[in-house]
């Protein structure tokens, strides 16, 4: 991340809980058994939807150094759509 400019050195993980079903608007996973976990916490207010439309982020780990190149452009890609997405919602 560093090497694209973006420091995350702050950044900290933490369980998804039930009360996050209702207390933001959109929940993003980034694949289907996230997806599958999310939805068994219970009905939501929040949309609940994959991070890549109808696509499962592999883990990059698994994809040597030119895997966490591959993850990064393809979640830099679907940040950009989701963004301009929620703009022309707001118009």
């Amino acid at each position: 991340m560093q090497g694209h400019g973006h420091d995350i050195s702050d950044q900290r993980s933490r369980p998804l809980v039930r009360e996050d079903l209702h207390l933001f608007d959109v929940i993003l996973a980034m694949d289907s058994n996230n997806l599958a976990d999310i939805r068994s916490l219970g009905t939501s207010s929040a949309l609940i939807t994959l991070f890549v439309p109808d696509e499962n982020v592999p883990d990059p780990y698994y994809g040597g150094h030119d895997g966490f190149q591959h993850i990064y452009e393809m979640i830099d890609a679907a940040a950009k759509d989701w963004i301009t997405h929620w703009k022309e919602q707001e118009n």
